[in-house]
């Protein structure tokens, strides 16, 4: 859509706000592609670091973050501990949101915070609307791989623990998450899609995060990311209804 004819639209219509969608600018979305080693965390004495760890391996063009020694948000006995991240691939269609590969972020008896981020190149002052698809599964018992969670007897239902998703931008383009979606529970399978909308670009580069926070160091701690996407936001006007 051209910037005349969103002018026409103003002009010509009434005051009802949309917000309409154009080209996405995010690199390999979909995780289509291959993996590399890049990294970024930080621990209790400071950040960012850039160890190379051969469990963590975020798809090309996206960067695996973490933090590292916080207390668990739902337990004072833990710390957040190193995720392990890799490329999946495979027959099942609850892990792969689409094409034919996602990547999974999962830590094994630890609580996290992290995820994966993307620089993306915009337009300073442009307005932008991120979107992804994510869900978690987390358990004490190794039945797999649809499962409810359930306590280490594998019988009893687990409901005393979390697992959040959101999505954040940094429209600085820096690694401030600072901008971001309400944090929301989506377990088993993917559902509708994490949105952020109509963020402003401040510099010529916006950061895209996606965040999962694991509130206790439960055995099974696994969360899945596909389709992700960031494309710029016109607010329009479109005519209101008549009644």
């Amino acid at each position: 859509m051209s910037k005349l004819v969103l002018l026409l639209l103003i002009l010509l219509v009434g005051c009802q706000p949309y917000a309409v969608q154009v080209a996405p600018v995010a690199m390999n979305g979909g995780f289509e592609e291959g993996w590399h080693l890049a990294t970024t965390y930080w621990t209790l004495d400071g950040g960012p670091y850039h160890w190379q760890y051969q469990e963590i391996t975020p798809p090309e063009e996206w960067t695996a973050w973490w933090v590292e020694g916080p207390l668990c948000s739902g337990t004072p006995d833990h710390r957040q501990g190193r995720p392990e991240v890799r490329v999946i691939s495979g027959p099942d269609p609850y892990r792969i949101h689409s094409g034919d590969q996602a990547t999974m972020f999962f830590t094994f008896w630890r609580c996290h915070r992290g995820g994966l981020y993307q620089q993306v190149n915009v337009e300073p002052g442009k307005f932008y609307a991120a979107k992804a698809f994510g869900h978690a599964w987390f358990s004490e018992c190794d039945l797999r791989p649809h499962s409810a969670p359930y306590e280490k007897d594998c019988a009893t239902l687990l409901n005393w623990a979390q697992l959040q998703l959101r999505i954040c931008l940094d429209p600085l383009g820096g690694i401030d998450p600072s901008v971001c979606s309400a944090p929301q529970e989506i377990y088993g399978e993917y559902g509708p899609a994490l949105r952020l909308e109509h963020v402003q670009a401040i510099s010529n580069t916006m950061t895209i995060f996606l965040e999962s926070v694991a509130s206790h160091p439960l055995k099974h701690v696994d969360v899945y990311w596909d389709d992700v996407s960031i494309s710029e936001s016109y607010q329009v006007f479109l005519p209101a209804v008549r009644r």
